[in-house]
């Protein structure tokens, strides 16, 4: 294949000359950090704003404009202020004409100087908790997005990086348009640099070579800005003496969810200074200045307070909410007595301010006799030996009676004792006004975390809204993961406002029989019929629901883990709607897994999902781990993908292991080591609420997947090999069968609308959701995991070489967009990193995985992500010389593509030994004039280096061979001859460069057209050289 269709020539920097200054004397420094305004080291109330001037900028000159009389105006210091007055503005200088024209790694060390001058600016507690805001023109924005990215990858950097909030690009380019490429885009913005013509020229040379590099800058960028405040301002104006705009919209625009984007008046020079001295000056001003404001204040409010900075009284009103204010949530953790968690970290003022007023609430809403209910009492005392009813049972009538409508109905005997006892298997009451104590199927919750918005989003359906006009119960379905949390917040709401229920009714809805079971324990119960166990299912379902009709009080019923609610067809089918009492005065609470529950009820469903970070690690820490640092903990829920059960189990497991108790840094390697042992272990008694173990809740899910739809199982092994957190709908969405589907659905290819039903099968059992905003699709990270550990060696063969082919698939498209095929790439390096597995496991499809790995190298190349791709060369070229010897024509070709690798990196020394190898390697094994053996590689790589006479000797001879072997209007003559004219054009005999483009152009146009984008390509050059 041939290598390029343009080139461009990287020479030294020694003859560029520094930009002047209006601002800075001679010798005097412009390079470094600037405070253009300084606020106080101590006040924690400020937020730093970081300007980053683009190419052949200056720290003052970019941000100034001058007025028609000549006054000055630099907006940073004259206008900013005004605006942020709690602002500490400083702006960084650099020497862009030298550092836009380096390698990666030179731009990455400059990024470093960057983030290490901000980390000297940040010296004292209150400096180091200041929100950032960066304001960045032009290729700034590629310096910040290499800080980020260098933030990201050194731990050095963490206290910066936390404290990121948002930056504002003004023309920056994001990536090439549909009117100009990377390389077309520098060169345009490399004119407007006031350089002298010789400069520009070299400059404009050395950014076109090194546009796969900025632009991999761009791409890397993508995995790090998700969760930025983005402003993106676009010029609207064409640049003076040019016939376009330098950066177009659709260059200059993410087009992400967290960016704004807005049109500035300008050229790309303009658009970032402001005068404020006119009426059209100030228009342009005022929509900066407003969008920089609401940056600032929302950077602010979001800044972290750390125990420090929380005044003495603030302190004091904390240890009053920890220790002394109810919470409608208390913990049970036993055999603590304290009513409410301790209140540890607190974000923001905001969020105390938040937690202060909740607890007032909480204070009024505390019910009579709080303190004495909640004493906890050793474990079992007082318990009855034997309790199999499912049902609290409360009556706040003060009568001790229910009437039924035909006679008094006494139910439970009376203890006398008026106490409640918590215990390791059940909840018992006992009344000094009923008879009886009865019991939750489910234990209590001895390990729990508040979870404030869900539990919210249930009381405030269930409790809150009370109707006279009510006519049926009311239902409320709680789905999610197995393993997330549902039955133990729901638990938790039956415990926190049991005293608001007449009754409390907890049924395990997982299959008919034990449905069916607790329906004959409550009528046994409700009617005193201690014979219910032979009456029919049915009967006694029916007497039940009909016992509520017309009764006071008020009743919860649960139907916990109703997880077979689906598929009709299926003989678990469980039609809930048969089970649940119509009276107006019961609540219901449905758990399960399937989110086509939600189908049941009006109500908004709740979804219980992941934990957030705070609420995941207060459960980890709960598990007797009180004194681990912070940051471990953090680790670990992260790798747990902050899902309730697998936290649990973690921190049971630490608890237990005295090695890991004392040294919980060693938890992550061995869950590396050992995941699928550690996830399938089951629930110590002190969390046996949950019953299983993280594994087998899913492995449940999977079993009944099968039965319903094989098609859904075999798509979620397929899911596996791909990147969890986006898998976009486009991959599936074929109109055409594509031959990728038959390894894994020998049944019959699947087309776009079976997909939707596969896809809806999983997404019914929460094994994979949906994102609206993105039309994607994601999995839960240990779902993820899971899926991949259940495969067996067989299963892993063929999922592997599918997620290949379904990739290579893609990536071949010519109609995707910029966007969708960035979305690519995070899934062909998933698929990379399980396939080397199989491929380490398994003999029997290697020659297919380093095929298909060839092809994704090509697109990462093609994508600007040189450094994977590299990965892929490399492991393609070592694979083929072990399995086909060094000679092969498959080995060579992935030699050359290795060397290809190389020069698009600028390691020149290497590229050339390998392209003298492959091309010697090729004349002897396959002949002088051999297609294969006719590439101008090797002359790409001394052109690149200069070596003019060199890569001349190498094109020329190449161009005369292929006119002779394979015609003079093959693609293949007509690419050396673009090559060769170009040399010529870098020798600097312009005549003779400009007469071979020309030949080359009326080939092309001849070959294939004038519309093709070869020919549009060198009538491009032809006209730029023609034109000087």
């Amino acid at each position: 294949m041939p290598f390029s269709t343009r080139r461009f020539i990287f020479k030294s920097n020694s003859r560029r000359q520094r930009p002047e200054s209006d601002e800075a004397g001679e010798g005097e420094r412009q390079c470094g950090m600037f405070c253009i305004v300084n606020k106080s080291p101590t006040d924690p109330q400020v937020v730093d704003v970081v300007a980053l001037h683009g190419l052949n900028g200056h720290y003052q000159r970019t941000w100034t404009a001058k007025t028609s009389d000549g006054t000055k105006v630099n907006w940073l210091k004259d206008l900013l202020p005004a605006q942020i007055p709690n602002a500490r503005v400083l702006s960084f200088g650099y020497d862009s004409a030298v550092q836009f024209s380096k390698s990666v790694s030179g731009i990455s060390d400059f990024a470093e100087q960057l983030l290490n001058e901000l980390l000297a600016q940040r010296e004292t507690v209150e400096e180091k908790q200041r929100p950032l805001i960066f304001v960045c023109h032009s290729l700034g924005g590629l310096v910040f997005k290499q800080a980020l990215i260098r933030a990201h990858e050194r731990g050095r950097y963490s206290d910066l990086l936390a404290y990121i909030h948002g930056v504002a690009f003004f023309g920056t380019p994001h990536r090439g348009s549909a009117v100009a490429s990377w390389g077309n885009i520098f060169a345009n913005i490399a004119k407007t640099a006031s350089l002298g013509t010789s400069t520009n020229a070299m400059l404009t040379r050395d950014l076109k070579e090194r546009s796969g590099v900025l632009s991999q800058i761009s791409t890397s960028f993508v995995e790090r800005g998700g969760k930025l405040d983005i402003f993106s301002f676009y010029e609207t104006d064409k640049f003076p003496g040019m016939s376009c705009r330098i950066v177009e919209k659709d260059s200059a625009v993410l087009g992400w969810t967290n960016e704004t984007t807005i049109p500035i008046s300008g050229d790309h020079t303009s658009i970032c200074r402001f005068s404020s001295v006119t009426e059209a000056e100030r228009g342009r001003w005022q929509v900066v200045q407003s969008n920089l404001g609401s940056m600032a204040r929302t950077a602010l409010n979001k800044s972290i307070i750390t125990e420090a900075a929380i005044g003495n009284t603030e302190t004091s009103i904390l240890a009053t909410v920890g220790q002394d204010a109810p919470s409608q949530m208390p913990s049970t953790s036993a055999p603590d007595t304290r009513r409410f968690p301790v209140v540890t970290t607190l974000r923001s003022k905001e969020h105390l301010a938040k937690a202060i007023e909740e607890a007032s609430k909480m204070e009024r809403l505390l019910p009579d006799g709080f303190e004495e209910a909640h004493a906890v009492a050793p474990y079992g005392s007082g318990a009855p030996a034997n309790n199999t009813s499912n049902s609290i049972q409360h009556n706040n009538s003060g009568s001790g009676h229910q009437n039924s409508g035909s006679g008094q109905q006494n139910i439970g005997t009376n203890t006398g004792s008026g106490q409640q006892y918590i215990g390791t298997n059940n909840i018992v009451t006992h009344s000094p006004d009923h008879k009886g104590d009865f019991s939750t199927a489910s234990p209590p919750v001895c390990n729990f975390v508040n979870r404030p918005a869900l539990y919210s989003l249930m009381r405030e359906q269930l409790h809150d809204t009370l109707s006279e006009q009510q006519v049926h119960s009311k239902i409320l379905v709680v789905f999610g993961l197995g393993g997330a949390g549902k039955s133990q917040l729901t638990l938790k709401y039956a415990e926190t406002h049991r005293d608001d229920y007449t009754g409390v009714f907890w049924i395990e809805a997982g299959q008919k029989e034990s449905i069916e079971k607790g329906y004959r324990q409550l009528y046994s119960q409700l009617f005193e019929n201690k014979e219910s166990t032979d009456l029919a299912a049915d009967i006694a379902i029916a007497r039940v629901k009909s016992w509520f009709d017309g009764r006071d009080g008020r009743w919860l019923f649960v139907l916990d883990s109703a997880d077979t609610i689906d598929h009709d067809n299926e003989d678990s089918y469980i039609d809930l709607r048969n089970y649940i009492p119509t009276a107006s005065s019961v609540d219901v609470i449905i758990t399960t897994r399937s989110s086509e529950a939600r189908a049941i009820t009006k109500l908004r469903p709740v979804e219980v999902a992941e934990l957030e970070i705070a609420e995941a690690v207060e459960l980890l820490r709960n598990s007797n781990l009180m004194h681990a640092p912070e940051q471990v903990l953090v680790d670990i829920v992260k790798e747990l993908g902050y899902l309730a059960l697998a936290i649990s189990l973690a921190g049971a497991y630490i608890s237990a292991t005295p090695r890991l108790k004392n040294n919980i840094h060693g938890y992550l390697p061995e869950y590396h080591e050992r995941r699928k042992i550690l996830l399938s272990r089951k629930p110590t008694k002190l969390i046996d609420q949950y019953g299983e173990s993280v594994l087998t809740t899913w492995e449940s899910s999977f079993t009944a997947i099968c039965k319903v739809s094989p098609a859904a199982s075999q798509l979620l092994g397929l899911l596996a090999y791909l990147d969890p957190d986006d898998i976009p709908e486009l991959f599936f969405q074929m109109d055409e069968k594509q031959d990728w589907q038959s390894e894994i659905f020998p049944g019959g290819a699947l087309d776009k609308y079976k997909f939707e039903d596969v896809f809806r099968t999983l997404r019914t059992y929460s094994l994979v959701h949906y994102q609206d905003a993105k039309e994607a699709y994601y999995l839960h990270r240990l779902v993820h995991a899971w899926a991949y550990d259940r495969l067996e060696e067989k299963e892993r063969d063929a999922f592997c070489i599918t997620s290949l082919n379904l990739l290579a698939t893609i990536s071949s498209g010519s109609t995707s967009t910029p966007e969708f095929r960035i979305r690519v790439v995070p899934h062909i390096m998933m698929s990379y990193r399980l396939s080397i597995r199989v491929y380490e496991a398994s003999s029997n499809r290697r020659g297919n995985i380093i095929d298909y790995f060839g092809e994704l190298g090509g697109f990462l190349r093609a994508e600007g992500h040189w450094a994977a791709e590299l990965q892929f060369r490399k492991f393609c070229c070592r694979e083929n010389d072990q399995l086909l010897g060094q000679e092969h024509p498959d080995t060579l070709t992935s030699m050359a593509a290795l060397a290809s690798t190389y020069q698009n990196q600028g390691r020149w020394k290497e590229a050339e030994e390998l392209f003298v190898q492959v091309t010697e390697t090729r004349k002897r094994v396959l002949g002088q004039e051999h297609p294969d053996t006719l590439t101008t590689n090797l002359a790409s790589t001394f052109w690149n280096q200069g070596r003019w006479k060199e890569a001349e000797e190498l094109e020329v001879q190449v161009m005369e061979t292929r006119t002779r072997v394979l015609g003079q209007e093959h693609p293949d003559t007509l690419i050396s001859m673009n090559n060769l004219a170009w040399t010529w054009e870098g020798q600097g005999r312009d005549e003779e460069a400009l007469h071979l483009m020309l030949s080359c152009l009326e080939l092309s146009a001849r070959k294939f057209g004038v519309d093709h984008p070869y020919t549009i390509a060198r009538s491009r050059t032809y006209n730029t050289w023609k034109g000087r």
